[in-house]
């Protein structure tokens, strides 16, 4: 059975001793029940709070409405908000853009046009999937703060060796029209395996992470073009 709970964790409330007459209850009182912890989620969000960056390899794929896109990005994030994508398979291969935590993104395409980079919005769609998920929203601490913030959270069992987190938000139409996303964490590591995301039961995102790195030597420049 799935546990469900808020994504926040209830705070602890000392509260003083009234100074009014003791008010008689009732000899029974309905029993609370106490939510179960998340403990794959906390798992990952200590492993986030304790790492500085990583870089993987995602295999992508998004659907909005008959356009179809696949893609295989290698991505590297370091703290604060530093980010950097580039397309090593699929349309718009050998493009890259970087991310410095503002509201822009500088990039280039692949190709012949690769020496000329620009800079544009974060959300314009230069710089965006075909679902109009951003740089900054495909990394994993803008997913624990969404996730923490923004709607439920719950856990079930899921293939070997893994758990799955699924949130539901309270909003979908600031999630691009998502109404539950699953992602497959793994007991061992605590790190993302799979991400799926779903518009009212039909799978519209899905991305597979890959080949970790975690707080990887960086070259100068990485995160500039």
């Amino acid at each position: 059975m799935r546990r469900v709970l808020t994504a926040s964790t209830a705070a602890l409330v000392v509260a003083a001793m009234p100074l009014v007459p003791v008010i008689a209850i009732p000899a029974t009182v309905p029993a609370v029940e106490t939510p179960a912890p998340l403990g794959a989620w906390d798992a990952f969000v200590r492993t986030m709070g304790r790492i500085d960056g990583y870089s993987d390899t995602v295999v992508a794929h998004e659907v909005a409405g008959e356009r179809v896109e696949d893609r295989t990005y290698h991505v590297t994030y370091a703290k604060p908000g530093l980010a950097r994508s580039e397309i090593i398979a699929g349309p718009g291969r050998g493009s890259v853009a970087v991310w410095d935590g503002g509201d822009t993104v500088r990039g280039h395409v692949g190709g012949l046009l690769a020496g000329i980079k620009i800079t544009v919005g974060i959300g314009d769609h230069r710089a965006t999937d075909i679902r109009g998920k951003t740089i900054a929203s495909g990394y994993f601490p803008a997913i624990v703060r969404l996730y923490a913030t923004s709607g439920a959270l719950s856990e079930s069992p899921g293939a070997p060796g893994t758990t799955v987190v699924t949130f539901v938000p309270r909003d979908p139409a600031a999630e691009r029209g998502l109404t539950r996303e699953d992602i497959v964490l793994s007991d061992a590591t605590h790190l993302p395996l799979e991400h799926a995301g779903y518009q009212n039961g039909v799978l519209v995102e899905r991305e597979r992470f890959e080949d970790y790195t975690i707080d990887p030597t960086l070259p100068p420049g990485t995160f500039t073009l």
